[in-house]
């Protein structure tokens, strides 16, 4: 996955500039597909987010930075005409998650955003999902669900669902 060079915010004070914060999630060739594992391979090679950035370009309104959480930037989506599309990582208490938010085009705006893959843990009940994302912008995500006794996942508990980032930005059926 090449890198692309980082621009500096040349004062703390300065607000994040989007196009900035785009420079952190590479653009990758769909499609891609979002493992347990995935967050690893690309914050070896992606410096962190500033948390400035996480707070103006990640985190709602509502939400409170607890300092627990970590967020991983992981990829964009080839450019639309519509909007940006992101993919980042976010890790909470018992709860690891691969999220694709979509943008308006100058940033200004969360168009939608949608937990596609992760591991979450309920009580001795472990859920783990994985997605694809294809080039036509579908999001297949498979989810089995482990319980404290067995190690594996039974047939019978796995599901599969399917997403779809429209040309608008909004991630739905």
């Amino acid at each position: 996955m090449p890198l692309l060079p980082l621009k500096t915010i040349s004062s703390p004070d300065m607000e994040p500039k989007f196009e900035d914060f785009l420079q952190y999630f590479p653009e990758v060739k769909l499609p891609v597909t979002l493992t347990e594992g995935s967050y690893q391979e690309f914050s070896a090679v992606l410096p962190p987010l500033p948390v400035a950035m996480i707070e103006q370009f990640l985190m709602s309104a509502e939400e409170e930075d607890d300092g627990m959480t970590e967020y991983i930037p992981c990829f964009r989506l080839p450019d639309v005409a519509g909007y940006k599309a992101l993919v980042y990582w976010k890790a909470g208490l018992l709860n690891y998650e691969y999220i694709v938010q979509t943008y308006t085009n100058d940033g200004r705006g969360i168009i939608d955003n949608h937990v596609v893959a992760g591991t979450f843990v309920n009580g001795t009940e472990i859920t783990q999902a994985v997605a694809r994302i294809d080039p036509d912008r579908m999001i297949y995500t498979a989810t089995g669900l482990l319980e404290e006794e067995n190690d594996f996942a039974e047939a019978s508990n796995n599901t599969i669902s399917i997403v779809e980032i429209f040309e608008n930005g909004s991630i739905g059926l």
